[in-house]
């Protein structure tokens, strides 16, 4: 049995070295490509943002209520759009 685990524990695949490896070249030959993915995703999420600073709190909570009540509660909302 000793020597099953000594060969098991001596023997070891190195996957961690290939991955750093990989990793290593992906983010040095295609870090262009990496870059312009997250600025377009940065633009995104802030133009959003941006959008929804827009509308003041109040008028975004009450169209999300009237938009996603029951119909039973649809009218107990405070503001309507």
């Amino acid at each position: 049995m000793e020597q099953i685990v000594n060969f098991l524990t001596g023997n070891k695949i190195p996957i961690g070295a290939w991955g750093k490896q990989f990793f290593t070249f992906l983010t040095t030959n295609f870090a262009w490509f990496f870059d312009s993915i997250a600025r377009g995703l940065t633009f995104i999420l802030e133009s959003i943002v941006v959008l929804l600073l827009w509308f003041p709190p109040l008028v975004l909570v009450a169209a999300e209520t009237t938009a996603t009540a029951p119909r039973c509660f649809q009218g107990l909302s405070l503001i309507h759009i």
